[in-house]
């Protein structure tokens, strides 16, 4: 007897829906006990801007909703390895563009996120804004983690350092997001 092998492509939330694009989410992590939900805060203590991507460190905190773009797709579904914009649902205090992108942090000297982005824009100046959901484990279909590689149909030319996103600890309440940081396990809860 052959058995088939079903495929699972869709990303879902923790109602068991397929995550769409355009409507907003809660990123928390699969473990509880390590943290709350994504969100912004300060990138340096002494200035109020830029903002930088953050997990916060409080358990009952769900962060800031996020929204998630694809380009160049024909349904809202959410799926693996599919280049997407991520952006945080709401204004921030400072200003700035609130759809994700990787910068150079001189303090730590890494691949950070923060905002500043720019949505559905391709080429060599918008390549850090483009981000994928992988699966956690392999054969774990609902535990996912965030990732850094965009594909050539964002930049033909561009070779980026490829990561997955993960959080190290910073002053305060928050845990920094960094490429290539120990992936952290993330689930998205409907807004």
């Amino acid at each position: 007897m052959i058995k088939a092998q079903v495929v699972i492509n869709e990303i879902y939330d923790t109602d068991g829906d397929i995550v769409q694009t355009g409507k907003p989410y809660h990123i928390l992590p699969v473990v509880r006990r390590r943290g709350g939900g994504i969100a912004t805060a300060r990138t340096n203590a002494n200035q109020a801007c830029p903002l930088s991507v953050v997990q916060k460190s409080d358990t009952s905190d769900l962060g800031e909703p996020v929204v998630f773009y694809s380009k160049g797709k024909s349904t809202q579904n959410v799926t693996f390895s599919t280049d997407m914009n991520v952006e945080f649902a709401s204004a921030n205090s400072c200003g700035e563009s609130p759809v994700w992108t990787v910068k150079h942090d001189k303090a730590t000297s890494s691949l950070s996120v923060g905002l500043g982005g720019m949505r559905m824009a391709k080429g060599p100046k918008f390549v850090n804004n483009w981000f994928r959901i992988e699966r956690f484990f392999r054969r774990f279909h609902f535990d996912y983690k965030l990732n850094f590689c965009p594909t050539k149909t964002i930049c033909p030319p561009c070779k980026v350092n490829c990561g997955d996103l993960g959080v190290v600890q910073a002053q305060g309440d928050a845990w920094r997001l960094l490429v290539g940081a120990s992936p952290l396990r993330i689930k998205f809860k409907k807004a």
